[in-house]
């Protein structure tokens, strides 16, 4: 799954199953992370999830709010200043 659809999921507060590695993604934390190529990893975070309901809206809910946390417009612009104060510097 591309980042920006995790990302679209998340927002949404769909759980997402994505292949390893992932930074928005943890594992039984916020979605769930398979083996890339691995079928039966795959199958048993499929069956898990279908198995823990609960746990996996729980996970969606965790994962939106990671990221209004981690990557608002108010961060967005906290990271251009320090980019910009850098470039500053560097003149």
């Amino acid at each position: 799954m591309r980042l920006w659809k995790q990302w679209l999921s998340v927002f949404h507060v769909y759980p997402v199953i994505v292949k390893r590695p992932r930074s928005l993604i943890k594992s039984f934390e916020n979605g769930l992370l398979f083996q890339t190529n691995n079928v039966e990893d795959l199958k048993d975070k499929m069956e898990w999830a279908f198995e823990n309901p609960e746990q996996m809206t729980e996970c969606g809910k965790r994962a939106r709010r990671r990221l209004l946390e981690e990557y608002s417009s108010d961060k967005a612009l906290e990271k251009i200043q320090i980019l910009l104060d850098y470039v500053k510097e560097c003149e």
